[in-house]
């Protein structure tokens, strides 16, 4: 789930303006998306085992920084339009990608349910008063609440961030046994969890002030 934040009075404000692109997240963006094109480059060009790791290694830089463009983004009141958009579209895609080259046949019903979910977070985040974790904590069942908790850390919630990249990232390295079926279970709370937020936001969104 794409670590989305409500931009506030800012969303009825210019989509895009030219100092966003000074902004520190935006450069963190930047920054990920570079590390994203070199781990394609490497997976496209690698000749050893060794290079497999270094495609994990940079998309897992890439998954690092996703926690240090968000709170950059609060500490200096750089939240935007622009900057939820940007950081959902370089979520989703790197997820897309790793999901892809992980060579896991799950990788379609999931990319295709995140990409649905993150869709639906997307557009309650610009377009509602109301924080999208806020209705889930107000709304959803004790599973999402209890995922959703203290801002997403507690264990459910770092079960299913953790197995959400060690799963693709260990078909990626061609491990198998425990390694590789030790993370399935958190991926299916993860994708489960989705699953509920999608349909618990749609229904708030359909039922809400804007939209009737």
């Amino acid at each position: 789930m794409s670590k989305l934040h409500r931009v506030g009075g800012e969303r009825r404000a210019s989509f895009f303006y030219w100092a966003l692109l000074r902004y520190p997240s935006t450069l963190v963006g930047g920054i990920r998306l570079g590390l994203l094109a070199a781990a394609i480059g490497v997976h496209f060009s690698e000749t050893s085992d060794e290079l497999r790791w270094w495609v994990v290694l940079l998309i897992g830089l890439n998954y690092l920084l996703d926690l240090l463009d968000g709170y950059l983004a609060r500490r200096f009141g750089h939240t935007s339009r622009f900057g939820v958009a940007l950081d959902f579209l370089i979520d989703q895609t790197t997820h897309t990608v790793f999901w892809l080259i992980s060579g896991l046949l799950a990788a379609i019903p999931l990319m295709v349910l995140e990409w649905c979910a993150g869709i639906v977070v997307l557009r309650y985040t610009l377009c509602a008063d109301e924080h999208w974790k806020e209705v889930l904590l107000a709304k959803g069942g004790a599973l999402v609440r209890a995922y959703f908790a203290h801002n997403q850390r507690n264990v459910l919630s770092a079960l299913g961030v953790i197995s959400h990249f060690a799963l693709p990232a260990s078909s990626y390295l061609w491990l198998s046994g425990w390694s590789l079926w030790i993370w399935v279970p958190g991926v299916a709370l993860y994708a489960w969890v989705t699953l509920l937020m999608l349909v618990m936001l749609y229904r708030a969104e359909i039922h809400s002030p804007a939209a009737s």
